[in-house]
């Protein structure tokens, strides 16, 4: 019930601003942002199988400690990946350009809406990993279900006026709405909550990436560097601003510089 609620979410909005007199065009436009903004997804699908596995796991072995860190982590790792999303969102008409061709970029405002929306629905996913591992999933349900009758009825208000930009609002608004509820309920059942110091470091890095990225106009392998760039200053502020502790910082050296830092 949870997987097709999201699915059915995650098009609804296209679905019906072609039913609500959206022409075909527009609908094209839209389409290929939508499909832009799924990116996040592919995060969600990795972490949340590994997040069920272990920490199933780990309950079973009585560790209960390390499997409320993972908790906590899994839903901080989805806070994080907010200035990720601003380097998309600054760049999407550019990246839209790229893809598709340059008569799409009137999708880059849609882009710009939905990358978010993205963030909100990979949040949710990490949560049902996290609430079906403590024997909730029931809970994933009351979060995500109500959203479908609120998205008709938003879409079917708002679409009418403001036509595909709406739509996109719509959905990045239901999206954080739930994403909201998601980390609400985690939290519930862990008792653990993303830390506000990482809420607002990667709101402060959001916002800095963001005017970084619009500031710099490109494409072709300019476009490829400056998206590139900007993803490294987003990883090297959050080690600049604590927001990693030895042992990540350890792993992050690994991964970036290929060798360990252990001596």
């Amino acid at each position: 019930m949870f997987a097709f609620s999201l699915r059915v979410f995650d098009k609804l909005d296209l679905v019906m601003l072609k039913g609500l007199g959206g022409t075909a065009v527009e609908a094209g436009f839209y389409g290929a942002a939508q499909n832009l903004s799924l990116a996040p997804l592919i995060f969600s699908g990795a972490v949340s199988t590994v997040l069920l596995s272990t920490m199933t796991r780990l309950l079973g072995e009585g560790q209960e400690a390390a499997a409320r860190r993972m908790a906590r982590d899994g839903l901080r790792a989805t806070v994080a990946l907010l200035p990720f999303a601003a380097v998309t969102a600054g760049a999407a008409g550019e990246i839209v350009a790229a893809i598709f061709g340059p008569p799409f970029i009137a999708s880059g405002p849609f882009l710009a809406l939905l990358i978010f929306a993205g963030v909100g629905t990979t949040t949710m996913s990490v949560a049902n990993a996290v609430l079906t591992a403590a024997e909730r999933p029931v809970l994933s349900v009351y979060n995500v279900a109500p959203l479908l009758p609120l998205a008709i009825v938003l879409h079917s208000f708002v679409i009418p006026r403001w036509g595909a930009i709406g739509a996109a609002a719509v959905t990045t608004s239901i999206a954080a709405a739930g994403a909201g509820i998601a980390a609400a309920l985690v939290g519930r059942v862990w008792r653990v909550f993303p830390s506000w110091a990482t809420c607002l470091r990667s709101t402060l890095l959001a916002v800095l990436v963001f005017a970084a990225v619009r500031l710099w106009p490109a494409s072709g392998f300019w476009l490829l560097a400056k998206l590139a760039l900007s993803s490294l200053f987003v990883v090297v502020g959050f080690v600049v601003l604590g927001e990693f502790d030895h042992a990540e910082r350890r792993l992050l050296n690994e991964m970036l510089l290929g060798k360990s830092s252990e001596r």
